[in-house]
């Protein structure tokens, strides 16, 4: 009933972090930050361990005070508030880190400038948040008055990187569906949201190496009359296509060729991709092969070049939705054409539907009542955290 508001709401109110290029916050930061610049995304991670083994931190805060953000990865264990780091699994950690060759090519690659790192509060943000951190995307689709799909993950032209595992989802002013317990991907995974009575809505979903995903929608407004949509139609500029037909694949032998006993004619039926289009003229750009003739062909064939599926006696198709092509053939050889069709597709156009929304859904929805029921009201349900 309230799809037609809730698209319009839905417009503009998903919002994703937006990762920034990796520079140095400033022309004259300190030789660190550029010699980091330079360095590939496994040796960024690699300097944020380092930073990380420098320290003894038995708290999480205590490495979110360093930097970090709740949801990312420190010591193998994901930063949760009022999180404790276990110290056999610390150690263990930082056993392996010592002994990798990760670490030993981060000092290679930074020279005096690893001995020792030192990064500081300011250095750990900046990495995180302008060059480790993975784009994302998402997206709102309204259900009805009360419920919507919540879309999510990274943006199809991210560079490679690690995994990017959730490790908080929340919700505020409603309800959610858990959302899947694996890595975010460039296609996406959805679940299904509900609002709390009709007041706005929000939700945030938090990984270890991808920008946070926040989307927010706005309270729903008072009964508001929707205006009834207006059709019309109207026919597309013309519209080009070109199609290869293949004597063995596209085209049929219907007949024998008047006064050539050794020839054979051949049709094949060509229409334009989309489905109510009417053709305006088609043409043979090109056509290839031994003894492969365009009809008439002499007056050998009996028809024309081009002509009504269903009346091969008539010439052209102009107005039609498929044509009819005709070929002789001297020999058993493989033959091949290119056509290109013209032709014009009637759309159904909205006049006053919202962006977006087609004339069908607009009128189901006016044609709904105008007035929106309060959606039930339930409390926030606890933050999904992963990993426990």
């Amino acid at each position: 009933m309230w799809k037609l508001v809730l698209a319009a709401l839905l417009a503009g109110c998903v919002t994703a972090a937006r990762a920034q290029s990796c520079v140095p916050p400033s022309p004259d930061s300190p030789p660190l930050y550029r010699a980091l610049a330079k360095l590939p995304r496994a040796g960024l991670r690699t300097a944020l361990d380092e930073h990380a083994f420098r320290n003894r931190w038995a708290l999480h805060d205590e490495a979110v005070a360093s930097g970090f953000r709740y949801g990312d990865a420190v010591y193998g264990s994901i930063l949760r508030k009022d999180g404790r780091f276990d110290p056999q699994a610390t150690a263990d950690w930082k056993r392996n880190h010592s002994r990798s060759p990760a670490r030993a090519e981060l000092r290679r690659a930074l020279g005096a400038l690893a001995d020792p790192l030192t990064l500081d509060r300011a250095a750990v943000q900046w990495l995180l948040a302008s060059c480790l951190r993975t784009e994302t995307w998402s997206a709102l689709n309204p259900i009805d008055a009360c419920r919507f799909e919540l879309r999510a993950g990274l943006q199809p032209g991210a560079a490679p990187a690690p995994p990017a595992r959730p490790t908080r989802f929340s919700v505020r002013g409603g309800r959610c569906s858990p959302w899947p317990e694996k890595p975010l991907s460039k296609s996406g995974d959805s679940v299904e949201c509900r609002r709390s009575g009709n007041g706005d809505f929000g939700a945030e979903l938090l990984s270890d190496t991808a920008e946070a995903i926040r989307v927010q929608l706005p309270a729903l407004p008072a009964g508001k009359p929707i205006p009834e949509p207006v059709k019309q139609e109207q026919l597309s500029k013309p519209i080009s296509e070109v199609i290869s037909l293949h004597r063995t694949r596209d085209f049929k032998a219907v007949y024998l060729g008047r006064g050539c006993p050794t020839c054979r004619v051949y049709a094949a039926d060509v229409r334009p991709t989309p489905d109510g289009a009417v053709i305006l003229g088609i043409v043979t750009a090109l056509s290839s092969g031994a003894g492969w003739h365009r009809c008439p062909a002499g007056l050998r064939c009996g028809v024309y070049e081009f002509s009504p599926p269903e009346a091969p006696e008539r010439s052209g198709c102009v107005g039609l939705a498929a044509c009819r092509v005709w070929r002789l053939a001297e020999t058993d050889g493989e033959a091949s054409d290119v056509v290109q069709l013209t032709y014009q597709v009637a759309q159904a156009t909205c006049v006053n539907c919202p962006p977006g929304m087609d004339y069908d859904t607009a009128r189901k929805t006016w044609e709904e009542r105008t007035k929106a029921e309060a959606c039930p009201v339930v409390p926030d349900a606890p933050a999904q955290v992963f990993g426990r």
